[in-house]
C-alpha cells in the first residue's frame, strides 16, 4: 500500500518504489486507486490501465545506496475521474495552471520554472526560506498500525546543510516537522502547500522520510 495524488481525470502521481520489483514493473491491473474518503475502509475503487516509472529511478540501486532519485512515477486510470467536492486534482508546480497566479513577469517557461521552485520549495531548501506545508496518507502511526482515518502533519523543508547525512541532489529535499514526519504506507503522497487558496504538491513522500521535487 503507498500513496497518491490525483493530478488530472485520468492520472495519478506516486512514488516510483510503489510500482517497481526486482524484475520490473508492477502490473497494472494488479493495482487500484481509491479515491473520495478519508476513511481507508470505505473508498471507491478505480483500476490503472498503465504505469510509467522515471527511467532513471533504479529500483535495486536504490535499496543497496539509499539513493531514491528520480523515484516518480504515473498511473493512468482506466477511466477518466468524475471530479466530486471530494475528489479534485492538485496543483502541479512548472504548469500553465500554475503560471497564471504564480509567475515572473517576461520571464523564459525555464525562468518560470526556476522562480516557482525558489518561492515554492526555497530552491530545495538552498536558501533561507523555510517552506512549510503536509504529508498526508494512511500510513503507520506510533501506535505501529496502519491508520484507518486519513492523517496529515505539518513539516518544513529543511536547508540542505542540515540534511548533509541524506543523499541530497537536484532531484530531493528533504523535510521534516517537530515530532510529525510520516512512516511507512505513505510512500509516494503527496507534500502540498497551500498558495493562493490553492494547494499545490512540491514533493512526493519517499523512504527515510525524505521528498522528491515533482520535476527531475
Amino acid at each position: 500500500m503507498g500513496g497518491g495524488s490525483l493530478v488530472s481525470q485520468n492520472w495519478v502521481l506516486t512514488a516510483a518504489h510503489n510500482v517497481l520489483e526486482t524484475h520490473g514493473l508492477v502490473k497494472a491491473s494488479s493495482i487500484t486507486v481509491f479515491l473520495g474518503s478519508v476513511n481507508r475502509r470505505s473508498r471507491s475503487g478505480v483500476r490503472v490501465s498503465e504505469v510509467h516509472a522515471h527511467p532513471q529511478f533504479n529500483i535495486s540501486h536504490a535499496e543497496e545506496t539509499g539513493d531514491y532519485a528520480y523515484d516518480i512515477a504515473l498511473l493512468r486510470l482506466t477511466e477518466p475521474i468524475t471530479f466530486t467536492n471530494t475528489i479534485r486534482p492538485v496543483c502541479l508546480p512548472c504548469t500553465s495552471e500554475v503560471s497564471d497566479f504564480l509567475s515572473a513577469p517576461t520571464a523564459s517557461w525555464e525562468s518560470q520554472c526556476l522562480y516557482q521552485d525558489r518561492i515554492l520549495t526555497g530552491s530545495g531548501g538552498a536558501d533561507w526560506r523555510e517552506i512549510t506545508g503536509y504529508v498526508t496518507g494512511w500510513g503507520k502511526t506510533k501506535r505501529g498500525g496502519r491508520a484507518n482515518l486519513l492523517q496529515y502533519g505539518q513539516i518544513s523543508i529543511k536547508q540542505r546543510d542540515k540534511c548533509q547525512r541524506d543523499h541530497l541532489d537536484q532531484t530531493v529535499f528533504c523535510a521534516k516537522g517537530d515530532g510529525v514526519d510520516s512512516c511507512q504506507g505513505d510512500s509516494g503522497g503527496p507534500f502540498t502547500i497551500k498558495v493562493r487558496q490553492r494547494w499545490i504538491q512540491i514533493g512526493i513522500v519517499k523512504f527515510w522520510f525524505r521528498h522528491q521535487l515533482p520535476w527531475g
